[in-house]
């Protein structure tokens, strides 16, 4: 059974659906079909504004809402400043709880590092691994091993326009090319450095 959500945000519009019936609204749970793109939309219950579902964080006590929270991400965000000035300690008891939940469970830190990198570049643990031993265990730029590395890691380099990953990178190396606007601009700064190297 389809269930249909468009209703309640007032997203009716024509269109025709995969079994090629005529329907009145292309937005069901799974979203609006566009072509062959479906397109999720939500309703904020803040600013009541209609946004794409990637407008949301992640909540799984609504999966009905596809597991998105019921506030947009500007709206959650200043609901959480306003929780935090009324109420300060908010914020050390969140961080007691978790260390708390860490030190009765030691896997937690593999387990929140695996649903780190999954968010933010798409890729396991296992594959981080195999990245690493294709670089020798060392940074993809200086050559720096690991284990000397901050905290004993080298750090992911991404393309922050594709997403594409580049390579491991230990801490210097990571935050340097984070500022580098170009290949020209970078032929140009070294020019400039060996020009001015005493």
């Amino acid at each position: 059974m389809t269930i249909c959500y468009a209703r309640q945000f007032n997203l009716l519009r024509p269109a025709r659906g995969n079994s090629g019936e005529s329907s009145s609204c292309i937005a069901t749970l799974s979203g609006f079909f566009l072509g062959d793109i479906i397109v999720k939309y939500l309703k904020c219950s803040y600013c009541k504004q209609t946004k794409p579902e990637t407008e949301f964080s992640v909540n799984n006590q609504v999966p009905f809402r596809g597991n998105r929270s019921y506030a947009c991400l500007p709206c959650g965000r200043e609901n959480y400043q306003k929780a935090r000035k009324r109420n300060p300690e908010i914020r050390k008891r969140a961080n007691a709880k978790n260390r708390e939940r860490w030190a009765k469970d030691p896997s937690m830190s593999k387990k929140h590092r695996e649903l780190a990198y999954l968010r933010r570049y798409g890729i396991t643990i296992a594959r981080y691994n195999e990245i690493l031993q294709q670089q020798d265990g060392k940074c993809k730029i200086c050559g720096l091993e690991a284990s000397e590395n901050t905290y004993g890691k080298l750090y992911i380099d991404h393309d922050h326009y594709t997403g594409t990953i580049r390579g491991l990178l230990c801490r210097s190396c990571n935050i340097g090319i984070a500022h580098v606007k170009n290949v020209d601009w970078l032929a140009k700064a070294g020019k400039y450095l060996n020009l001015t190297h005493t």
